[in-house]
């Protein structure tokens, strides 16, 4: 209902933050759902009337290696988004996560293997059609999104909300 409100009130694009489709990955950053619920918020988006949804993917987790990588790429192009956002684990100074990671109870993957999974995702998404429009970002062609477009593009817009 409140995605369907959404669509209703003009919002014309979704971004989903599924992060991973690994539980073991979701579990290491804290996440509360599952591979199954991400899947159903891309179905549930989809039947609310949305046609540009992107999907939200980390790579770089403690414990990834090139193949979780992988399958959680190709889960994720299963799923028929518009937009994919693939953006490398950033471990926020403080956070359990990187409490962690500074006490070795976890290990990032080596710089290396995270080199690679980047590779991995720009050719593999290139071939399915994937636009490499931005350095976090690859879209179908005319799903560009517009902001980042724009910004990179030194544009003018406006901020509106609490976090503008």
């Amino acid at each position: 209902e409140k995605l369907k409100t959404m669509k209703d009130s003009g919002v014309n694009r979704l971004s989903i933050g599924v992060q991973s489709f690994n539980g073991a990955e979701l579990k290491t950053l804290g996440r509360i759902h599952n591979s199954e619920d991400a899947c159903c918020a891309v179905e549930l988006a989809r039947d609310s009337g949305f046609k540009n949804i992107s999907l939200d993917l980390i790579y770089g987790i403690p414990g990834q290696g090139l193949r979780s990588w992988e399958e959680s790429l190709k889960k994720a192009v299963g799923l028929s988004p518009a937009h994919i956002s693939t953006y490398e684990l950033t471990l926020e100074e403080g956070t359990e996560l990187w409490k962690a990671v500074k006490a070795g109870a976890l290990i990032l993957p080596e710089e290396k293997e995270v080199i690679e999974m980047y590779k991995f995702a720009i050719a593999y998404l290139g071939d399915c059609g994937f636009v490499h429009y931005e350095i976090s970002n690859f879209a179908i062609p005319s799903y560009l999104c517009r902001h980042n477009v724009n910004y990179w593009d030194r544009g003018e817009y406006y901020g509106i909300g609490l976090g503008a």
